[in-house]
């Protein structure tokens, strides 16, 4: 059934065949060299747009809003280094005290203003 296909895999074909071959793909890679060449070669000019637009810069960002109140400043606790106790004793009782908190007092600032704000700024302006 398959002996067409494995004799005409062991046939040689004639010298012709393979000479069109050849000049086939010899052609065709002129052809491309050549196309290739052409297009670095030739420079195509472009015309340039008949309108033409003017750039110009946008306004300048506003400027950011003015600083507001210093907070009030919380107690920082102050961290304790712990002892290391080789013995086991009852702790003593200390009476805490209590310090009366700062209270910040600026006259120069203004209550209005941005918490996120910077000195200098203007009121209304946007936060950067």
């Amino acid at each position: 059934m398959f002996e067409h296909y494995v004799a005409a895999k062991k046939a040689r074909r004639p010298a012709w065949v393979t000479a069109i071959i050849l000049a086939s793909v010899a052609v065709h890679a002129i052809a491309a060299g050549a196309l290739i060449v052409k297009s670095f070669w030739t420079i195509e000019k472009l015309t340039p747009p008949e309108a033409r637009a003017l750039l110009t810069l946008g306004p300048p960002p506003p400027p950011p809003p003015p600083k507001g109140k210093r907070k009030t400043q919380s107690l920082k606790e102050k961290v304790q280094t712990r002892r290391k106790v080789t013995d086991t004793v009852q702790p003593e009782e200390k009476p805490e005290e209590i310090k009366p908190e700062e209270i910040a007092d600026d006259s120069d600032t203004d209550d209005e203003g941005d918490e996120f704000g910077v000195e200098g700024g203007v009121e209304g302006g946007v936060a950067g």
